[in-house]
């Protein structure tokens, strides 16, 4: 296999830990929080989207539907839990958002069990060759959705009121407050743009692994390429996402499979001793 067929095998993977990724890095810009339930999002997310082709509606409506079903279990999470600890202590929102994401794959498994399901691709997974590279059109379609996600919220962020006003309160909520920003409804904003957001991961990945309690797990390679590129970025999210995927791929094929986690998490260590805010993160300077 060529250097450029793995790293064309890399993209794939790389845009699923980059998706995870996101939802991470829009909780974290856009509150200064950490959400360590990030990957029971996307599980949620998988199982609305299964819930909904189950009644019968057909793929392109469930792509549609999942997304908003996403947002809506974001606004009642926040409704719910994290708008009653707003003041309090970070430590209280890490419980927090623990609690809520076991509290979602428990339903999930309560309703399911672990059982697999299998989850239709939008494209065929047949592989064409293109420049004497092998790819499927349902992997250009991850691919293709990653980059309009990411497109979306880089705009949101930088050319919005609303997406600077979340900055500013990620930045300094008692600043942004004095300002005349709604905090309560800034927050709510945020929630359901990550609901969303995992809820579209979900619907991506859920071809390529199928609908299990097992899609929560992606949220440690999601958090090392958030980590790995910077948490308040996302662009170093999907950077981050893609070299993850590549570090594995490459020692999988050079080295062996059970030095792929040893090595990626070696990298991560190094990076952030070197640059402790990641790769395209923002760097914070303190005042002593």
């Amino acid at each position: 296999m060529t250097v450029i067929q793995l790293l064309v095998n890399s993209l794939t993977l790389g845009a699923i830990y980059a998706l995870v990724a996101l939802g991470l890095v829009l909780v974290f810009k856009s509150s200064d929080l950490v959400n360590f339930g990030a990957g029971d999002w996307v599980l949620a997310g998988a199982y609305i989207a299964l819930a909904l082709l189950t009644a019968g509606l057909p793929l392109y409506l469930v792509l549609i539907l999942a997304p908003l079903g996403g947002a809506l279990m974001g606004l009642v999470i926040d409704r719910a839990v994290f708008r009653r600890i707003m003041s309090a202590s970070p430590w209280t929102f890490v419980v927090a958002s623990l609690a809520v994401g076991g509290l979602l794959r428990e339903l999930a498994v309560l309703r399911y069990q672990s059982n697999h399901f299998p989850f239709p691709p939008v494209l065929s997974r047949d592989p064409v060759e293109v420049l004497g590279v092998r790819i499927t059109p349902q992997n250009l379609w991850v691919l293709g959705a990653t980059v309009v996600v990411v497109a979306a919220l880089l705009l949101f962020f930088r050319y919005t009121t609303y997406g600077r006003a979340l900055e500013a309160v990620a930045q300094n909520r008692v600043g942004a407050q004095i300002v005349g920003i709604n905090l309560s409804r800034a927050l709510m904003v945020t929630w359901a743009l990550a609901g969303a957001v995992s809820a579209v991961a979900a619907v991506l990945i859920a071809p390529s692994t199928d609908v299990s309690p097992e899609i929560g797990l992606l949220l440690v390679k999601g958090f090392v390429a958030a980590a790995l590129g910077g948490l308040d970025s996302l662009e170093g999210a999907v950077m981050g996402g893609v070299a993850v995927a590549a570090i594995e791929t490459f020692t999988q094929v050079y080295l062996n499979q059970a030095a792929v986690d040893v090595v990626v998490y070696g990298l991560l260590l190094v990076v952030m001793w070197v640059r402790p805010a990641g790769l395209l993160g923002r760097r914070v300077v303190r005042r002593v």
